[in-house]
């Protein structure tokens, strides 16, 4: 272990030189596991449907041409999220034969956000909860492929995501059924009245009634444009994450002249967790009037709407029941009429894109509603991939892992930087030998830390996503007001117990302890820690570049990541180290204040990170704890937004603790962290809160 260490430049080549080789293997294997070793192709793709570039993945089969014909599927990440999250759903899916593409949203990841979207979102007056954001124009976009079969083109979207899906969904597929715009065609193309007692009747059997010879043939051409345009609408939908308020899926539309409230047309679903918040489904009304069902309708089952009766029938569970064998399931799909609400067991909101059971429901419900699983699976030759057979976790953790590789180049990297003239003055000294450790009053405050860091993620988690709007200065999601927040408590409590930490040393041996943190350094050395720590930031995203080049891989596991930026996201990015600066720079203080010199200094950094990060795991812990035992509807703290804090905070922790046993200070340990959590935070939240168009960097450079 002497030839790895950072105390020595030879050993620093050798750890840099291994974390290079960790990172490269981990993001080889990582995009194996995402392309099933060479069976799917993956490609990024972008498009232009207004003026603003969606950026996308494209995934399908290897050896696909334009003589083929797949279903296809749209895949899109709730809000504060991009297409990172939903890589596991698309490559399940893809596995089996879909043609998927993967859909950061206006505003969000590499995608821009066009002055006016879909629904005329735009620069006056954005609404994130009306704005489609790019959903109907993924559909449209899946529908110029040459290998794909339009009339089997499905969407899933999680959380705000579901709900800009249906959006799309009824924008796209609209609530008119082929015999309702043909009732439409008869009274508005052929004069003939029909009274509010036949706007339920059968068209045809209309216009064999009254039409004659010519007008007859005319009207059945008229017929097949209408069922060759409906038929190429989105076929299957589902919502993954949203509220039974959600779930009216009707509209009112004019048929022949009569106002009538109509479903959406399109198969639906709702999928969600037993621990998701937004639950309540079965007892509200809005459900009850989609499901046709006044007297409420089962979980986990199929139903078929009669919008002719405004009632629904059941046609059985959703596990067992198939259109191989259930005759009627496969009609009411073929007309568009079924919904289901199906629950993913013991998961939370966020947990519901990172999960085995939701994608196993996924690609078990568009096998059924789009007859596919690598062939028809009406076809007695089809071999199903069964749903539960999955590897697209292996994907996720060796892109953590080389993440972690990521961090220690950067690491061993600067410490060989460090010891260059250049930046040699980044290294301050040490003023003054640390006195014992008074150990009671140690594990005391130790205690007190731990306490406030459950106090902090729980008052975040409770209050920080209102903490304060979004505004063109701070236009992130709202999971960014959360993370100032959750930052915000520390400091202040940080402020607190590292004050009276002061008092009792000054008590015990004359001195603040103040003195070995290097506050005070020279204007050249604030400089060059300036300096030195974005060297490692552009060393950490030539890390990304490269893996994203070679592999196409990201960083990330679940809610941690780290992702490609355009480029005036780093402008953007500058408004929000100007925020959070401050703040690390007290945590990076209260962090290294107290140092044990009577243990090996690998203790001691296990000691602090564990320290630090053990309230916000007790937390999350307690909150498991009490949702899998005495579950009422609602969470203690919900982690909707923070699960990352759970790897962030310990991550941070060690970065602030290595980096002053590096420089002997706090200032490139606060600096480097605040540009780690910025780049987080910008390249993987986005800006569809609020409306953030393309500025003169990327309309300069094209980008």
């Amino acid at each position: 272990m002497k030839k790895l260490t950072l105390k020595s430049g030879e050993g620093c080549r050798r750890i840099l030189a291994i974390c290079i080789i960790v990172l490269l293997l981990s993001a080889l294997i990582a995009r194996a596991f995402q392309n099933d070793f060479g069976k799917i192709k993956v490609e990024q793709v972008s498009f232009d449907s207004r003026g603003a570039i969606i950026n996308a993945e494209l995934y399908y089969p290897v050896g696909t041409s334009d003589r083929d014909s797949l279903p296809a599927v749209v895949t899109t990440h709730g809000g504060g999220c991009t297409l990172g999250v939903t890589k596991g759903i698309a490559a399940e899916l893809a596995r089996r034969g879909f043609v998927v593409l993967n859909v950061s949203a206006y505003g969000t990841g590499l995608s821009d956000q066009p002055i006016y979207d879909e629904a005329g979102q735009g620069v006056d007056g954005f609404n994130m909860m009306q704005a489609i954001n790019g959903l109907y124009d993924a559909l449209d976009y899946l529908r110029t492929l040459k290998f794909v079969d339009p009339t089997r083109l499905g969407s899933v979207g999680h959380s705000m995501g579901a709900t800009r899906t249906f959006a799309a969904a009824a924008m796209d597929a609209g609530y008119l059924s082929v015999n309702d715009q043909m009732l439409n065609t008869l009274y508005e193309d052929f004069g003939i009245e029909i009274s509010a007692d036949q706007i339920n009747d059968d068209a045809d059997a209309i216009a064999e009634a009254q039409l004659n010879e010519d007008q007859l043939a005319h009207y059945y051409t008229i017929k097949e444009s209408v069922e060759e345009h409906y038929n190429t609408r989105v076929k299957a939908e589902i919502a993954l994450g949203i509220g039974g308020g959600n779930a009216a899926m009707t509209g009112t539309v004019t048929v022949a002249g009569h106002e009538v409230t109509r479903g959406v047309q399109t198969n639906f679903a709702f999928v969600t967790g037993e621990y998701d918040s937004l639950w309540g489904f079965t007892d509200n009304e809005n459900a009850r009037a989609g499901w046709q069902a006044p007297d409420g309708f089962n979980q986990d089952e199929w139903y078929s709407i009669n919008p002719a009766e405004n009632n629904s029938v059941s046609l059985g569970s959703f596990a067992t029941e198939s259109i191989v064998s259930n005759e009627a399931l496969k009609e009411a799909i073929d007309n568009r009429t079924t919904r289901a609400l199906l629950c993913t067991g013991p998961e939370t909101h966020s947990k519901e894109f990172f999960s085995k059971g939701t994608a196993e429901t996924i690609v078990n419900y568009f096998s059924q509603t789009l007859n596919y699983n690598r062939g028809d699976l009406t076809s007695a030759d089809t071999d199903p991939l069964p749903a539960d057979q999955q590897i697209w976790m292996y994907r996720a953790v060796f892109n953590f892992i080389a993440m972690l590789a990521m961090f220690g180049v950067m690491f061993s990297l600067g410490a060989l930087i460090l010891r260059s003239k250049t930046f040699s003055v980044c290294v301050s000294d040490i003023k003054a030998a640390r006195p014992a450790i008074n150990k009671p009053v140690y594990w005391v405050m130790n205690a007190v830390t731990v306490v406030l860091g459950f106090v902090a993620i729980y008052l975040a988690n409770k209050n920080g996503l209102f903490f304060f709007d979004q505004s063109p200065f701070l236009p992130l999601g709202r999971t960014a007001v959360l993370t100032v927040y959750f930052l915000l408590v520390l400091s202040v409590g940080s402020i607190i117990i590292t004050a009276i930490s002061i008092v009792l040393n000054k008590k015990a041996t004359g001195s603040t302890g103040l003195v070995n943190l290097n506050y005070k350094v020279p204007v050249m050395s604030f400089v060059k820690c300036l300096g030195f720590s974005v060297v490692l930031i552009i060393a950490a995203y030539t890390c990304l570049s490269v893996s994203e080049y070679l592999f196409g891989q990201d960083f990330r596991l679940w809610m941690i990541s780290l992702g490609a930026m355009k480029n005036e996201w780093w402008t953007l990015g500058l408004h929000y180290v100007i925020l959070l600066f401050p703040l690390y720079l007290i945590l990076s203080g209260a962090v290294n204040y107290t140092i044990r010199t009577d243990i090996p200094e690998w203790k001691d950094t296990l000691i602090t990170v564990i320290v630090n990060s053990l309230g916000v795991w007790l937390c999350c812990l307690v909150n498991y704890i009490m949702m899998r035992t005495s579950y009422d509807g609602t969470l203690f703290s919900s982690f909707i937004c923070s699960y990352q804090f759970v790897m962030w905070v310990p991550i941070t922790t060690y970065i602030a603790r290595k980096m002053y046993n590096l420089t002997k200070n706090v200032w490139s340990g606060a600096m480097l962290n605040t540009f780690i959590i910025v780049w987080s935070m910008v390249s993987t939240l986005g800006v569809n809160d609020t409306y953030w168009g393309p500025n003169f960097i990327s309309n300069f450079f094209n980008v």
